[in-house]
């Protein structure tokens, strides 16, 4: 017997070293796991002989999330030789970005953006080292930040820009970043070198785990000298304005302790405190407009996201600096700009952007602003961007209460884009004669958001919005409706949407009867029921808890044969509730065991206004729908998504056996969202300005459904 064994383990060692010889197998499957970033890691972990190659395939798609620069620091910093894999590397400010990407509730690290400058200074001098001997391709950058981040690329990493994305503040991370900011001015005042003085294990904030065990958290003392202020890559900090000196503070005597004094020094505090963080962010706008300049002698810029304007937490660029910035995007990029997204709030629509005629490759449009202006030279901008995929223009949000909205400034809808798929023209709406004209020219768009369904009579001419209504797009396949009329509005007409998002926003004592509604009228629908592969439902007053055992009847495959995809978000999204996780475990086998009869259901998303899941593994041992590959729970307040895969095992317990017929056993590992990101072949790391659009996993439309990767 045991030489048998000996003979087995022998050919096998004999077959794995014949594997190993052959460089493009392992190539083969090491891209194959590039992307399943948790296999590659585990990979890496137990085989010796593949370590080295898994950490090179884990390092080429290179994200960095700066709740993770300490990790990816101690990674590159151990290995060096790493950096010379990386081919596309995302930079993010994850705490701010709302977007799908990231999944965190706290803030960074005091020492993050210095870790992160010191990484980002090692990848430049592998760059520089290698260009002069010719054999590296250099690597292309993603970056989301804000003005006000700390980020300093090197100027040879500018050159490799190709999407920059300026973020968003609000109120609420404004007063986070104020706590910080005294922790990062105070970063060279300990060595952040030294490994056990901080605490990797606790990354719950990072979308990926690193290839280390965690480290224990050791407390030491902080030494007074600091070591880590001359190191390479540790950026250079402009003096701040000197406080101005008040005369009735002066003086040699020491004044009168009043409360009117201690008033007016926490007064002083605060002006001081708001002219440094405004200073600040000026010199963080001129860095972003030195990255947009140099990013113009390399591939160029292909997606540029600007929005800092949404919320007034933030200090707005000067006028002058904000039309350089302008002015520097349509000189170095209009000739190759794929994706230009602006909310502006109130600020003027830039007449650099307006006049250009260079922007010709536009094929994403994005615009928010409060109020419609400029109607006609945004007009003739639209005339040149002939290659539009998506166009959207959102002037609704606070015209009609803040006056912006001019008297007769709307758009003519004049154009034909022979590409368009996707469109939204808010209201102050076009004429309705124009509506009907864009529609009859764009037969091919599939998808609308917010759309306003046309009343028409046999004459053409708008009527009572409660009489039947036409929907002039005989390709719609994904619009949000607010209920059944819509859905039997297009069964009329032979239309049936693959990608359904019902939205309840009305309370109701039993919300479930809402959705049942539109659930009970596609199961006496075959046609639309067959065309539906993604069903999402929001129910802002409803009760997931409640809603469960209806699962079972509602989303089987004797109700809708096609459903691939299914999201679920109830609750008030306040963020106030809180599982343990066994409380979890319960609840989530629960709704899993009632959806056994959704046989094709490949995903599935989940919300209910609680916060984030701690656990990297749920439900073991519990039934799971036959096809199911990925849950996301949706985390409050702004429902980000922990993913979580589905693993088999054998071992089954929880609910009566009968319902393992038809199911499958297993359990849910978390994995991270870069496993899911699309990243296209200009380096771009894709996600679309407006969030619902990027909310699924898998694309639907056209169809059939699949997973949104390149």
């Amino acid at each position: 017997m045991d030489i048998d064994n000996n003979e087995t383990q022998s050919a096998s060692a004999v077959v794995v070293r014949r594997f190993l010889d052959v460089p493009e197998l392992v190539g083969m499957v090491l891209g194959y796991l590039s992307r399943d970033r948790t296999d590659l890691l585990q990979l890496s972990l137990v085989c010796r002989s593949l370590r080295v190659q898994a950490l090179h395939a884990w390092s080429r798609h290179l994200d960095i999330p700066i709740t993770a620069a300490i990790d990816r620091f101690r990674l590159f910093s151990a290995h060096p030789s790493l950096l010379s894999a990386v081919r596309f590397l995302r930079i993010r400010n994850d705490v701010v970005d709302r977007g799908l990407y990231g999944s965190t509730s706290r803030g960074p690290k005091p020492s993050s953006w210095t870790k992160l400058n010191k990484l980002l200074s090692m990848l430049d001098g592998q760059i520089i080292s290698a260009s002069s001997s010719g054999d590296r391709a250099l690597p292309l950058i993603d970056v989301t930040i804000r003005p006000q981040d700390r980020l300093r690329l090197p100027s040879v990493l500018k050159q490799r820009v190709v999407a920059l994305r300026i973020l968003p503040v609000n109120d609420r991370l404004s007063r986070i970043d104020q706590e910080l900011e005294s922790d990062d001015d105070d970063e060279h005042n300990f060595d952040c070198d030294d490994e056990d003085s901080m605490d990797y294990g606790d990354e719950d904030n990072s979308d990926e785990d690193g290839p280390y065990p965690p480290k224990k958290k050791q407390k030491q003392k902080r030494p007074s000298t600091p070591e880590s202020a001359s190191e390479p890559g540790t950026p250079i900090e402009l003096d701040d304005p000197e406080p101005e000196s008040d005369p009735e503070l002066s003086g040699s005597d020491p004044p009168k302790v009043t409360m009117d004094l201690l008033d007016k020094l926490w007064g002083y505090e605060d002006k001081s405190r708001k002219r440094l963080v405004a200073a600040k962010e000026q010199r963080g706008w001129k860095e972003l407009i030195d990255i947009i300049q140099q990013a113009g002698n390399g591939p160029g810029l292909r997606t540029f996201h600007f929005g800092v304007f949404e919320c007034p937490a933030g200090n707005p660029p000067s006028e002058q600096l904000l039309q350089q910035l302008w002015e520097t995007l349509v000189t170095q990029h209009a000739a190759h700009l794929l994706d230009l997204s602006l909310n502006l709030g109130t600020v003027d629509i830039p007449d650099a952007i307006l006049a250009s005629e260079n922007l010709s490759k536009l094929e994403v449009f994005n615009l928010e602003r409060d109020g419609l202006q400029k109607s006609a030279e945004l007009d003739d901008f639209l005339d040149h961007t002939t290659r539009l995929r998506e166009l959207y223009i959102n002037t609704l949000r606070n015209y009609r209460s803040s006056g912006l909205q001019a008297e007769g400034q709307f758009l003519s809808m004049r154009q034909t884009f022979p590409h368009l798929k996707w469109v939204h023209v808010s209201d102050p709406a076009p004429a309705f004669e124009d509506q009907l004209g864009f529609a009859a020219r764009h037969q091919g768009v599939t998808s609308l958001l917010y759309p306003s369904f046309i009343p028409v009579t046999t004459t053409g001419a708008p009527t009572n919005p409660d009489l039947p209504s036409l929907i002039p797009y005989p390709n719609l396949k994904f619009t949000p409706l607010s209920g059944r009329r819509e859905l039997q509005l297009l069964a009329m007409q032979g239309r049936f949407l693959s990608h359904v998002v019902v939205a309840f926003d009305q309370y109701s004592p039993k919300p479930w009867l809402q959705v049942n509604s539109v659930v009970t009228w596609l199961a006496g629908n075959s046609d639309a029921a067959k065309a539906v592969t993604c069903l999402e439902i929001l129910q802002e007053h409803g009760d997931l808890n409640y809603s469960i055992p209806y699962f079972d009847e509602a989303f089987s495959s004797t109700c809708l044969p096609n459903l691939t995809e299914l999201s679920l978000v109830f609750g008030d999204n306040e963020g106030d509730r809180q599982f343990t996780t066994a409380q979890f475990d319960q609840m989530l086998q629960y709704a899993l065991v009632n959806l056994v009869s959704a046989s094709k259901l490949r995903v599935l998303r989940m919300c209910d206004g609680s916060r984030q899941i701690k656990a990297n593994e749920l439900c073991n041992g519990t039934v799971f729908p036959p096809s199911l590959e990925l849950f996301a729970w949706l985390e409050a307040p702004n429902r980000m998504p922990q993913y979580f895969r589905f693993v088999p095992t054998a071992i089954y317990h929880g609910f009566d056996s009968s319902y393992v017929r038809g199911g499958k056993l297993g359990k849910l590992q978390r994995v991270p969202a870069v496993s899911r990101a699309r990243i296209t072949k200009e380096g771009v790391w894709e996600r679309s300005f407006h969030s619902m659009r990027t909310a699924t996993v898998l694309e639907h439309v056209p169809g059939p459904p699949r997973l949104a990767l390149d």
